[in-house]
């Protein structure tokens, strides 16, 4: 007998798991139910939809159930939301949400995709027409028409994850002033200040007020019943025409937990790397399960959409008997605000750090391309690394051009186990209109071998016990032009090619303190270094990524 493949819930993971089992299967019977309108569309899409990047909403329908009956032989239920799961008789209960009633259906292999869904706290007020969630195609139409309809003139943004950016982004678009609310001390918490500092100045830049550090405590309607002011947790009043709520999302596992799957360390659905649940002939994918995280090699909850195709691909072929695995994920993900692109794979330092890991951080500000070819644009890198092994353990990048493919170089480089020695080794493409002959992510590899061996030692200001150099001798070896621009305060000022016949002056000046050369982004203050170190100058370190990374700590002036 042909098998029988039931999967709850479309988007990413459902569709990829139905396509995939019938590629496995000509013959088995495939059904997927939805419970929205739309079996499969392009939720990362919306924002640029509300913007007007995205002119028709037919255009984030990644597939139709039409195309889905046409060319994989499928049967797809839009509108239809499963109810319960008995394991034991291999049956689900289906309601149709347009014609009422429920119906139940047989399977010998059941895929969970249910996704996730967004956090909403019950905040006083919320039941506003003016009070938005952005997570579905109706969620995008129903903000885009009253953006069209009622053109509110202020928009308030609760949460500074991918979704309050780039809607922030979409709002600007619109002439729509925003001002932004987060609860964690700077946006995409996931991200490092280090690197999301160029992101909130990007913001600033934009026209946006940041308001970090608060969350909101209720919503105060007019008398027409539109939210007309946001009260924060420290009392302080926004007024706003809109609000939007993007705090974050959980995975959706009420259908899975009644149905006796258990549940992982994560709160999101226990499955192996075949995507196998704790019941058999149930498997899970998408939003809703945890996956390995490839660096810790611990259980991990990425509600990202590159994994739930993967492990949808993998449930699907399960589901029909082949043996697929999921390997795990890293966590990647790319974001863009304004003219700034975000990126980050793997660890954070502030998640290395929660880990255990005895790391280093690797900061430098190369140009994306060749610094004589036109438009070349600074790139501010952050990695991490495992001291003893030297593996890298997480790379973020922002920047204006070239962020995706140096996140792409090292996700890739993460993936394979690369320690940090081997960027420097990478045989990159070069050509002066796309990069150097120096790749970014090989000097970024330089640098942090030269750590890891202990030929140089980095001073960090976010970690140093005084920022402000009473601690330490900071030595400024640019030219005298750069030092028109701005330098450290008292920093002793000597170009690096003047260095050596001023020792004695930087000797006399240092008298037993630290001294720590820095240049712009590194590469000078390193010549600096180890000229130090060499003429018996015995505490030395090297400013990590030299006075960008100085500017990135003083860069936006941020409302608390």
């Amino acid at each position: 007998m042909p098998k029988r493949v039931l999967i709850v819930g479309g988007v990413a993971a459902g569709a990829s798991a139905a396509t995939k089992a019938r590629r496995e299967d000509e013959e088995a019977e495939i059904c997927l139910f939805e419970r929205g309108p739309y079996v499969s569309f392009a939720n990362c899409g919306l924002p640029y939809y509300i913007s007007g990047e995205i002119n028709h909403m037919e255009d984030l329908l990644v597939v139709t159930p039409k195309r889905l009956e046409d060319r994989f032989n499928l049967q797809v239920f839009v509108n239809h939301a499963v109810r319960r799961v008995d394991p034991k008789k291999r049956q689900i209960y289906v309601e149709d949400l347009e014609r009422g009633g429920i119906k139940t259906h047989s399977y010998d292999s059941l895929i969970l995709a249910p996704g996730a869904y967004p956090i909403a706290p019950p905040f006083p007020g919320r039941d506003a027409p003016n009070f938005f969630m952005l997570r579905t195609i109706p969620d995008a139409e129903d903000l885009k028409k009253f953006i069209d309809e009622r053109e509110p003139k202020r928009a308030l943004i609760v949460g500074g994850g991918f979704i309050g950016l780039e809607a922030l982004e979409a709002f600007t678009a619109r002439g729509i002033g925003v001002t932004l609310v987060e609860m964690l001390p700077h946006v995409l918490p996931n991200m490092d200040p280090e690197t999301t500092v160029h992101v909130e100045e990007e913001m600033s830049r934009m026209g946006a007020k940041i308001i970090l550090g608060n969350g909101v405590k209720s919503f105060e309607k007019d008398s027409s019943g539109l939210i007309k002011k946001t009260i924060l947790e420290n009392g302080r009043r926004i007024a706003c025409d809109l609000v939007l709520l993007s705090i974050g999302v959980r995975p959706d596992v009420k259908l899975a937990k009644e149905s006796g799957v258990e549940m992982g360390a994560t709160g999101a659905i226990k499955v192996n790397d075949r995507m196998e649940t704790s019941v058999r002939g149930i498997f899970a994918a998408g939003d809703a399960v945890e996956s390995l995280n490839l660096v810790t090699g611990k259980p991990g909850w990425f509600a990202l959409a590159g994994p739930a195709n993967q492990q949808g691909r993998v449930a699907g072929a399960n589901a029909v008997g082949k043996d697929l695995r999921f390997r795990g994920t890293l966590g990647t993900f790319i974001v863009r605000i304004g003219k700034i692109v975000a990126a980050k794979t793997g660890l954070s330092e502030r998640e290395a750090q929660t880990e255990g890991y005895d790391f280093i951080t690797v900061l430098n500000h190369p140009m994306h391309h060749a610094t004589y070819y036109p438009g070349a644009k600074t790139l501010h890198m952050k990695l991490v690394a495992e001291k003893g092994s030297g593996r890298v353990l997480g790379a973020q990048v922002v920047g204006e051009e070239g962020v995706d493919k140096r996140i792409d170089v090292l996700a890739t480089a993460i993936f394979f186990g690369a320690k940090i020695g081997d960027l420097g080794d990478l045989n990159l493409a070069y050509a002066p209109p796309f990069g150097a002959a120096r790749d970014p992510v090989n000097q970024a590899g330089l640098v942090g071998s030269h750590l890891i061996s202990g030929e140089v030692e980095a001073y960090h200001p976010v970690r140093a016990k005084d920022q402000d150099g009473e601690d330490v001798v900071f030595l400024d070896v640019r030219t005298p032009k750069e030092w028109e621009k701005g330098t450290i305060p008292n920093a002793l000022k000597i170009p690096v090619d003047e260095l050596r016949k001023s020792l004695p002056e930087v000797k006399a000046k240092i008298r037993g303190r630290c001294v720590v050369p820095y240049c712009m982004e590194g590469y000078r203050s390193y010549i600096a270094y180890r000229m130090l170190k060499q003429k018996s100058v015995e505490c030395v370190k090297n400013y990590a990524g030299g006075y960008l990374s100085y500017l990135s700590h003083r860069a936006v002036d941020i409302e608390e």
